[in-house]
């Protein structure tokens, strides 16, 4: 199953929330607004496309047994899609095509077989984006030039209390990776370097 947008960042983003909240039963007096904070960054648009599996077996009963069946076997499936797809939106609008990779930095990575540790640098971690990305394939960059050249590296575990990543990926790529560790490395989704929209802080 697929999900496919083409996402236009001319519309707003909205960066941070009303907090101008008043509390009290009856007539109270309001408190000063605080307002959102929105941000604007006009692009062309990008195209993602989003795919999911579904086995043979569950999709021959759905279409076989009628629409509800084909709606209970397959809603789940679309709810993630859904789900990940405006996770992925809401990572490109704010910071696709980063100068410090669209999901963060890393100065301290290393590695060895076909295992990677990346510790994601404070200034550049963010659990909303790690959350829920394991299995995820990605590339590290150094500077523009691809260092897993070989295969993408497949994100195994997250700890979001220390900011470390641990990736698998081909033994040539990993020792790359350590061989790297003290260089700023950049972390993007697999293949979207150079194909994604500019977010919000893509220069920041």
């Amino acid at each position: 199953m697929i999900n496919e947008k083409a996402v236009y960042c001319i519309k707003p983003v909205l960066l941070a929330l009303p907090t101008g909240m008043t509390f009290g039963v009856g007539a109270v007096a309001l408190v000063t607004p605080v307002a959102s904070t929105m941000g604007r960054r006009p692009d062309r648009g990008r195209c993602m496309t989003l795919a999911d599996r579904i086995t043979y077996d569950v999709a021959a009963k759905a279409a076989s047994g009628g629409v509800r069946a084909f709606v209970e076997a397959t809603e789940l499936i679309v709810d993630a899609l859904t789900q990940s797809m405006s996770k992925f939106i809401e990572i490109e609008l704010l910071w696709g095509s980063s100068a410090h990779g669209t999901l963060g930095e890393s100065t301290v990575h290393t590695g060895s077989g076909t295992t990677g540790v990346i510790t994601i640098d404070l200034a550049e971690w963010s659990a909303g984006i790690w959350s829920g990305m394991e299995n995820i394939n990605i590339d590290a960059y150094n500077a523009g030039v691809l260092v897993n050249t070989n295969a993408p590296l497949v994100v195994s575990s997250v700890n979001v209390s220390t900011r470390v990543v641990t990736v698998t990926g081909n033994s040539t790529d990993i020792t790359a990776i350590n061989t790297a560790n003290g260089t700023a490395l950049q972390l993007f989704p697999y293949l979207a370097f150079g194909q994604e929209m500019q977010g919000v802080f893509s220069t920041s």
